[in-house]
């Protein structure tokens, strides 16, 4: 007794120890003892997941129980047993027991609707009795890998979209689910992106799918400002401002504090006078102030910021008063008796006038030194300009009357005075000038005169000079009372101003058009402007559109002036290289094996320029992450065009699949402990690389022996070694081998080992290639040996079959299980693998004759005439007759049908040729369709009111030539023949024609005049066309049946996903005709509107009218079916009007 419990003892020692190395490994297993026996629990790691308010079905949570083979039995109950199951969720235990019968399993099924989230590891508790030996219940608490994850959803938060506005903003929105962190708030814009980093809280889940815990980083920014009025504060210059010559008042404007923390020293402030720009606030006028904002940390660039009506930016400067004039003013009496007296002292800025307050008479214009005035009392005043009011009036000045008082006589006007008068000399600076100067030498009782060259009389007053073409020769005569008068000629001399004509500079891309050519002109004096110049100002440039990358001269020329030199400068025109965008190809959904080439083409060039884009990088295979590079564009005009930046394509070269393997294998072994061994290279492509092997655990153990080398793989030769156990009940195992590889999916190998004691042939299959038939391949193509396993020279007779069914197309092909079943008792039948490579078929190109009429629409349905269902196709092309075609052929969108319609005036008789390739399949190789099409003379306008129509006109003429019938002709056998010959008529419809043609024969024979004989062959010729062939009577029978033909068609509306409604339509095929197809017409008036023109065309017998439909409105539809009687569209009855409101 005390042996038995000191054992007793010893086992929960032993399995307190083990219990505790278990935990300490983070195994989630328990191991308890009731009595003599040990039961040992493990729980799988499982997890139940799923989203708060969503279903869950049928997760499973699975425990094991394993103890010795007598104790297994006790295990009973389908109680509860996970103890902190979520609100909503219901679970269902069952128990089942293994193979080997030491095992037992719970499997606990959870199912149900969650109403909160969980992230608690699962907590189980055994129920009390469902162990009998075990008396209350057992709690057990697995890893925290087994848990409940019920989470709610969040999306992943994006950022705001913020404008700088001087305040700090948040850029996300605060929630329970996640917290904010990193930069989330900020006032101005970065120069680089902020980061925010956003991190979910407990029982959340990004609804991307991404893991739980994962941290977003998320970029963000604020946007730079448009600058406006109200962001600035603007101070004009003062209150009361007056001109004052050459001081430039300044105003402010300056970003409004209150708000804003940025720069001033981005702003240009700037002045106009209406659209004018002035260089400075100095003349007197009303000024608008505008401030240019050059890009900043916060404000984008703009030009022309300004105020509005309600708070301008203007200020006025107002005009300067005059004082009375300082010169030295006085009256000089007049020299002769009736000439005039003169105000000396006076400047052309002055006026006169004999009213004090210059109202009655206004001021008149003074001379520049002296004014000529009859004598009498003159106030003199400066004259108002841009910048000054009219300045005070001077003192009474009195111009004396004329004194008699004369000279002594007899001398001559001296030298000194004649010689001080000279011509004026200057640049041209647009201001007038006496022509006349150096006339203060004769001053004091002479009277000087002027001619201008061309005028007969002298005048008083000096000519003046402004323009270049004003200087003319001037006869200056000077006189004085008693003495002799002198003459003098003299041409003043203007120079031309120099004025330079530059033509900007312009950035173009390549392909652009000509640009607008514009200039800058420097060296207009007196704030002239362009409008003084001649001529029509051009430009000369070697640019043409898409002339090639480099810089070209652009020359102004044709203007002209009389005042200015005008000089011409160049400018440059640069063409830029224009940047090609990238269209990549050979990039996607690429696997090891695979033959890699990543391309390139450019897109975006223009004028039809061939570019090719070489790549390098592109080529690579190996699994993994690659890049491919545009290097370089070649082509003729590549210079012109340059390669987006950066030019990189990455593509990944994922893992292939290893092809079709079985999946299953069967092994007959030899029923003794030798070493025996499984070729796995059958199964495994030649180039695999690192490959790894993982022979999973055996559900049904014991045949196998695990010891030493046994149940290993060896990898150098790829066999998978074994040998049977010494002694096993078992006569089956089944063993699956993972196969990994760096370049190849995981795949498994399953081999069933089974014992035998017959003899195992060893064999050989020869690989099989075949190319595609339609057919399943034969067990005949199977070839290849067996021989004895112990005795090579012993050769083994059989025959060989397909073991799993047998490949067909080309996507089958790959290894297959293949049986080689022996002719001679004794031996086994034996499982292989065969390599089955299946070949694409040639498929003949076909041909087909067809027939259309001029000036009318023609359809092919090309699928179902060639049996094209499991083909794609691209074309048509017209290779020959493509000047025959109205409408070139083409593949409607909708039906598919090939489509065309011959000119109206295509000769009759004339053929086209369309050629379409119909690109390779699954199982066959491209091929061509050559479609030849024939010129039929256009149909009759007539219809039947069933939309057919009479008479029919087959494409066989059924007219011959016009018979040859005349005078001299006793009998018609002749046109007999042709008529004949030309509409097959049989020996009754013959002998008809026969009859008419004799009748005419005859009276013609009898006919006076030409005119007769016509009248008689067309009479002729008429009843012959009245006369049916057989193949017409088929065709009128046909055409008959068709029109009687009526059905009917309802309609409804649906809605589709996203809420747009549409109308559909239904209707049934016509009893007892092949209908080809349906013609639909739609109006939206119940008895009219339809129009001869179908509104869709259909081989189906509904169609859903999507597009121009409008609510509240209803539409009424009828449909006609058709068939295609020897080239032509015969109709049935249109169908009952279907209506239906939206």
């Amino acid at each position: 007794m005390c042996e038995r419990k000191e054992r007793n003892d010893m086992k929960k020692l032993f399995a307190i120890l083990m219990s505790i190395m278990m935990i300490a490994c983070f195994m989630p297993t328990m191991a308890f003892a009731d009595g003599t026996d040990n039961v040992t629990v493990t729980v799988v790691d499982n997890k139940i997941t799923g989203k708060k308010g969503e279903a869950i079905t049928e997760q499973t949570v699975t425990i094991t129980f394993t103890d010795n083979k007598a104790f297994a039995d006790q295990l009973t109950g389908t109680g509860g047993w996970i103890t902190n199951l979520p609100t909503g969720l219901t679970q269902e235990a069952m128990l089942k027991t293994e193979d080997n019968a030491d095992k037992k399993i719970a499997i606990i099924t959870i199912s149900g609707k969650p109403e909160a989230v969980s992230e608690d590891p699962i907590a189980i508790t055994i129920p009390q009795g469902s162990i009998v030996s075990v008396s209350e219940a057992l709690t057990i608490n697995p890893s925290d890998n087994a848990k409940f994850e019920i989470l709610s959803e969040v999306p992943v938060p994006t950022a705001k979209d913020l404008t700088y506005n001087g305040q700090e903003q948040p850029a996300f929105e605060q929630n329970d689910a996640y917290t904010l962190g990193g930069t989330v708030k900020e006032t101005n814009v970065g120069g680089s992106d902020y980061q925010a980093i956003i991190t979910l809280n407990p029982g959340y889940r990004w609804s991307t799918g991404d893991d739980r815990s994962e941290v977003k980083k998320i970029n963000w920014n604020i946007k730079k400002k448009t600058p406006e009025a109200s962001d600035f504060t603007f101070t004009p210059p003062s209150v009361d401002l007056k001109y004052v010559e050459n001081q430039a008042k300044t105003a402010t404007v300056k970003f409004n504090n209150s708000k804003y923390k940025d720069s001033n020293d981005s702003l240009t402030v700037e002045y106009y006078v209406g659209d004018a720009k002035k260089q400075s606030a100095t003349d007197a006028a009303t000024y608008t102030v505008k401030v240019n904002v050059a890009e900043n940390g916060n404000f984008a660039a703009k030009e022309g910021v300004t105020g509005d009506s309600e708070n301008p930016w203007t200020f006025t400067i107002a005009k300067a008063e005059q004082a009375a004039p300082t010169e030295t003013l006085a009256g000089e009496a007049p020299t002769t008796q009736n000439g005039q007296g003169k105000i000396k002292g006076t400047t052309t800025a002055m006026e006169y006038s004999t009213d004090k307050n210059f109202s009655s008479p206004a001021g008149a214009m003074c001379g520049a030194n002296e004014t000529a005035v009859d004598p009498g009392d003159y106030y003199v005043r400066y004259k108002e300009d841009n910048n000054h009011k009219p300045g005070t009036a001077s003192e009474k000045i009195t111009v004396p009357a004329y004194s008699a008082e004369k000279p002594p006589a007899g001398t001559e006007i001296p030298d000194s005075v004649m010689n001080a008068i000279t011509a004026y000399t200057g640049t041209y600076d647009g201001v007038g000038h006496d022509a006349i100067t150096g006339l203060s030498a004769a001053e004091g009782g002479y009277t000087v005169q002027y001619k201008v060259e061309g005028s007969d009389d002298f005048v008083d007053t000096v000519p003046q000079v402004k323009n270049v073409a004003d200087c003319k020769k001037i006869t200056v005569q000077v006189s004085k009372e008693g003495l002799t008068p002198k003459t003098k000629d003299l041409t003043p001399n203007i120079t031309k101003a120099t004025l330079t004509v530059t033509a900007d500079n312009k950035g173009i891309t390549y392909g652009d058009a000509v640009p607008a050519y514009t200039k800058t002109i420097t060296g207009f004096v007196k704030n002239e402007t362009e409008a003084v110049l001649s001529g029509a100002l051009s430009y000369t440039c070697e640019y043409q559109q898409y002339s090639d990358v480099k810089e070209y001269d652009i020359t102004p020329k044709g203007l002209a002036s009389e005042n200015y030199d005008i000089t011409f400068t160049a400018g440059t025109l640069t063409v830029e290289q224009k940047e090609v965008g990238l269209n990549w190809a050979g990039y996607e959904n690429l696997k090891f094996g695979d033959t890699v080439n990543v391309t390139a083409t450019a897109t975006g060039t223009v004028n039809d320029d061939k570019i090719a884009v070489t790549v390098s990088g592109g080529t690579d295979g190996a699994v993994g992450d690659h890049e491919a590079t545009a290097t370089v564009l070649t082509g003729d005009k590549a210079n012109n065009y340059k390669l987006p930046t950066p030019a990189i394509k990455k593509y990944n070269v994922a893992k292939a699949i290893a092809g079709k393997v079985p999946t299953q294998y069967v092994l007959l072994a030899r029923s003794n402990s030798e070493m025996q061994s499984v070729d796995l290279s059958s199964f495994i492509p030649d180039n695999a690389l690192n490959l790894q092997y993982n022979i999973q655990p055996m559900v049904e153990d014991g045949l196998i022996d695990k010891t030493g080398e046994s149940n290993k793989v060896d990898k150098v030769n790829k066999k998978y070694k074994f040998k049977l156990a010494a002694q096993s009940k078992y006569t089956a195992q089944k063993v699956t081998i993972e196969i990994t590889s760096d370049n190849y999916e995981t795949f498994s190998v399953e081999i069933n080992v089974e014992t035998t004691t017959a003899k195992i042939p060893k064999v050989k299959v020869t690989p099989i290639t075949h190319t595609y038939d339609g057919k399943a391949l034969n067990k005949s193509l199977i070839t290849g040996s067996a021989v004895d396993a112990t005795d090579d020279q012993v050769n083994v007779a059989g025959t060989f079959d397909w073991t799993d069914g047998a490949p067909t197309n080309v996507a089958d092909s790959g290894k297959y299980n293949v049986t080689f079943t022996p002719n001679e008792a004794g031996y086994a039948a034996v499982t292989t693998v065969v390599n089955v490579t299946i070949n694409k078929a040639d498929h003949e190109n076909l041909t087909d004759n067809e027939t259309a009429k001029q000036g009318e629409a023609y359809q092919l349905d090309f699928m179902k005439k060639f049996n094209l269902q499991k083909f794609s196709y691209r074309g048509p092309q017209v290779n020959k007759g493509n000047d025959l075609f109205a409408v070139e052929p083409k593949f409607d969108g909708e039906t598919g049908y090939l489509t065309f319609r011959f000119k109206k005036d295509a000769k009759v008789g004339e053929t086209a040729t369309i050629t379409v390739q119909v690109n390779e399949s699954a199982n066959y190789n491209a091929f061509t369709i050559t479609i030849k099409v024939t010129v039929a003379k256009k149909s009759s306008d007539s219809s039947s009111g069933g939309g057919s129509y009479y008479p029919y006109t087959p494409s066989t003429p059924s007219k011959p030539a016009a018979p040859n019938l005349d005078k001299t002709k006793t009998d018609s056998t002749t046109a007999l023949n042709a008529a004949a010959t030309a509409n097959k008529y049989d020996v009754a419809e013959q002998a008809e024609v026969k009859k008419i043609l004799d009748k005419a024969n005859a009276d013609i024979k009898n006919a006076k005049t030409e005119a007769e004989v016509k009248a008689i062959e067309e009479a002729a010729q008429a009843e012959i066309d009245k006369i049916l062939t057989t193949e017409e009577k088929a065709i009128v029978a046909a055409l008959d049946n068709v029109e009687k033909r009526d059905f009917a068609t309802k309609s409804k509306v649906i809605t589709r996903k996203g809420g747009k409604k549409v109308i559909r339509l239904t209707w049934t095929a016509p009893d007892g005709v092949d209908v080809d197809g349906y013609e639909i017409f739609r109006s939206t008036k119940k008895n009219s509107g339809f129009g001869k023109k179908p509104y869709f065309t259909t081989s189906n017998t509904r169609y859903t009218n999507t597009k121009d439909l409008k609510a509240g409105k209803t539409y009424y539809y009828k449909v006609r079916a058709f068939v295609v009687i020897n080239g032509e569209r015969v109709y049935t009855d249109y169908s009952l009007k279907a209506n239906r409101k939206l």
